[in-house]
């Protein structure tokens, strides 16, 4: 298998986060990504990479965001902690879904 490929339906798949460290809107700049969200995979655990797509799903939990981005290569889960930096998990309070946004972060092995 190519590793620039998508993973077929049938292969084991390494669920992942990212641990958001910046995020823009696509209205404010040209943004540029280092990766697409559905390739990242078990070889990117650790590296700080940047994706851009679109929300699909936002979860507010009071002390925890979650964002479920999407991208034509598939979705990447992305979460910030209000205790860790308060002042992105404000700034993405206001985020629905659909929006588009560019997402830098650390990527981490999500718990089962």
């Amino acid at each position: 298998r190519n590793k620039s490929q998508p993973m077929s339906a049938g292969s084991p798949r390494v669920k992942l986060r990212l641990r958001i460290k910046h995020c823009h809107s696509y209205k404010r700049e040209k943004l540029k990504r280092t990766h697409h969200c559905g390739l990242l995979n078990e070889q990117s655990i650790g590296q700080t990479v940047t994706v851009c797509g679109w929300a699909n799903v936002v979860r507010d939990q009071s002390h925890q965001m979650f964002i479920d981005l999407r991208d034509r290569s598939g979705l990447v889960q992305c979460v910030v902690d209000r205790d860790i930096n308060p002042q992105l998990h404000e700034k993405l309070s206001g985020v629905k879904a659909e929006y588009c946004l560019q997402i830098t972060g650390e990527v981490a092995r999500r718990l089962p």
